[in-house]
């Protein structure tokens, strides 16, 4: 059988296809290579990421922190003033009213002895005598309420107020019908009437006691 010999033209076929598939495998490996290494480039990309990341959360960042000033704001509330009693006045807030109108005739001397003619001894004077005349008007020295109207052995008809911290006693009064144990009564107000001693003198015998002590009435009368 004779054999077929080939032709340049066949030979030419058969070189263009060796070519032609050596191209397309050329082709395909170089895509591939260029899809491996755009995945490489990726993963590269990512474990950077990654790797920034990490450092971002692992390593701490300096924070300035502001603090706020916060203005304290007080709320205050005007507290009332309590009303004082007009029938309780505190000594220290009052000048007295003049009891009756009149001298001082015998002063007051507190814990010294001063020699009275009256009783011919020496005694301390807890209060004051105010040289008036009979029947002259004795008034309330501060609003108060009246304590208690008595008849003493020295001082003859008392009455006495009291006035919250402190007190006023009246002596060598006239008449016990003006007022009654438990009325109130106000500065001025006409309690009694100047009367006359077993020596036929007529004056006011007038005390004060704060807080259950005497004291000199005399500067806080109101002149």
């Amino acid at each position: 059988m004779e054999k077929k010999k080939f032709s340049k033209a066949n030979l030419l076929y058969v070189f263009s296809m060796l070519l032609g598939l050596t191209i397309l495998i050329v082709g395909f490996s170089v895509a591939n290579g260029a899809k491996r290494g755009l995945e490489n480039q990726k993963e590269a990309q990512q474990e950077l990421a990654d790797q920034i990341q990490t450092e971002t959360v692992l390593k701490p960042t300096e924070k300035v922190v502001k603090e706020d000033v916060v203005e304290e704001v007080v709320i205050t509330t005007a507290e009332e003033t309590p009303k004082e009693d007009e029938f309780a006045p505190k000594l220290e807030n009052y000048v007295i009213t003049p009891p009756t109108v009149g001298e001082i005739s015998v002063p007051y001397t507190g814990k010294s002895l001063l020699y009275s003619e009256y009783f011919d001894d020496w005694r301390i004077k807890k209060g004051i005598e105010i040289s008036a005349a009979e029947l002259s008007q004795v008034k309330a020295a501060a609003n108060g309420k009246v304590k208690e109207i008595y008849n003493n052995n020295e001082l003859g008809l008392v009455i006495v107020l009291q006035h919250g911290d402190f007190k006023t006693v009246y002596g060598n009064l006239s008449t016990d019908k003006l007022v009654s144990v438990g009325d109130e009564v106000y500065a001025g107000d006409i309690i009694s009437g100047v009367g006359k001693s077993k020596g036929g003198k007529t004056f006011l015998h007038f005390e004060m006691e704060y807080k259950g002590v005497a004291i000199d009435p005399e500067p806080l009368i109101k002149r």
